[in-house]
């Protein structure tokens, strides 16, 4: 009768999300290359001051966000110490050597996996485009049309999928978010193109409920890293998803628009 009420509580548990599986296998900090995945000690979280996957505390000045929990996460895992590294954007990131960083939260892109090694995607959300609430403009068929100006941050993911997408409408690259909230405002641009993440920029805005695209998050580590050290980043990806993990971080960090890779 005790066998039977525990393996009944054990399965409600895991109906509820507060047991993990059976087939789940959590590494620990003795199956990990710490020295390969931390070789300077701590391991380094890269933030590419991204407003999209970190955060400051404005009273303490705490790094916190999506990179955040993952960097933790991770770095608890291997039971190395958590250092927090910054950096002005993502291209300084990804420019800069393996010397300074050991991990980080990036969107998925071919170009930077000649610098980077990514591991399985983590997060997805979709690119969508934003248009003046009065606009006319109302489905994708309606965005590219000659006269019609569509703006993008340069030199971002988003940035190349337009420039595939787009045939008869003006592409506008834009230098940064600033400037990018002021070109809509100022009715510069018709349509900006973009994720759901920056719906707080443009509250002014409405998205059009089509996608032209999906951003994918992954971890990722220097190019140039043993293979032991991503295979076993490749296994914590697989672990998170599947424990429910990226889900409580995403609930956790307020990012509803996001899901959690399958």
């Amino acid at each position: 009768m005790r066998n039977i009420r525990a393996a009944s509580l054990a399965i409600v548990g895991v109906i509820l999300g507060t047991v993990a599986p059976a087939s789940v296998h959590y590494l620990s900090a003795a199956e990990s290359p710490r020295s390969e995945l931390a070789p300077t000690g701590p391991l380094r979280v890269a933030f590419p001051n991204n407003p999209l996957t970190m955060q400051r505390n404005a009273a303490t000045g705490e790094l916190g966000g999506l990179i955040a929990e993952f960097g933790r996460a991770l770095s608890e895992r291997i039971d190395a110490p958590y250092q927090p590294v910054e950096f002005e954007n993502p291209r300084m990131l990804i420019e800069t050597g393996s010397g300074q960083w050991d991990v980080t939260l990036l969107t998925r892109d071919p170009a930077r996996a000649n610098v980077v090694d990514f591991g399985p995607t983590l997060i997805a959300l979709d690119y969508v485009f934003y248009v003046p609430k009065d606009s006319a403009i109302r489905r994708l068929d309606d965005v590219d049309r000659i006269g019609v100006r569509v703006g993008v941050l340069k030199g971002l993911p988003q940035h190349q999928l337009l420039q595939r997408f787009l045939k008869a409408a003006t592409l506008v690259e834009l230098e940064s978010p600033a400037a990018a909230v002021e070109a809509m405002e100022s009715g510069t641009l018709q349509v900006l193109g973009g994720n759901r993440g920056g719906a707080q920029l443009f509250p002014s805005a409405r998205i059009l409920e089509e996608a032209f695209g999906v951003q994918e998050l992954a971890l990722a580590l220097p190019k140039g890293r043993p293979a032991s050290a991503l295979a076993y980043l490749q296994e914590f990806t697989r672990q998170a998803i599947a424990s429910g993990l990226v889900k409580e971080i995403i609930d956790r960090t307020r990012n509803g628009f996001m899901r959690a890779a399958s």
